[in-house]
């Protein structure tokens, strides 16, 4: 009997982690995706990229699902050794975000899908530190990083 209550309680425990990791995933996440999730948060949903990733990078670059790994490189004009660019032409979800600093990837990111996924006017683009300065907004239920003109 003592050993069914234990077995009961093991699986209850291993069902709530399950629940509770799937809901609050967020939670438990560190890095760029977690630091986009909490600047929308905030009422104004202004996002200077250069505050957020406090490490030395020149530019960034976004890419969404089913972006193939060549126009990745095309775009960035280095090579990519990481499996999640190899898998992002394939996969719907994640997108990418990815740090260069003076032709080499300073810090690659995969971002779960809405947390942002990045709209028009910024998927598949690069920006400069100085000219990496968004707004999120909520799109059809999903948060989305959306470019804004600096004077």
């Amino acid at each position: 009997m003592k050993k069914m209550a234990t077995s009961l309680l093991l699986v209850a425990a291993s069902f709530a982690a399950i629940y509770f990791s799937n809901r609050y995933w967020y939670l438990f996440q560190h890095g760029i995706s977690t630091e986009l999730l909490k600047a929308s948060k905030d009422s104004s949903a202004l996002v200077a990229m250069d505050e957020i990733a406090n490490f030395n990078w020149d530019k960034v670059a976004f890419f969404e699902p089913y972006t193939s790994k060549k126009d990745v490189e095309a775009l960035l004009g280095i090579k990519i050794a990481d499996p999640r660019i190899e898998s992002l032409e394939t996969s719907d979800n994640f997108s990418v975000i990815i740090f260069v600093l003076r032709d080499q990837v300073a810090l690659l990111d995969s971002i779960p899908r809405c947390s942002p996924d990045f709209g028009p006017g910024v998927t598949g683009k690069s920006f400069s530190r100085s000219k990496a300065h968004f707004r999120i907004e909520i799109r059809n239920g999903c948060l989305k990083l959306m470019p804004i003109s600096r004077p």
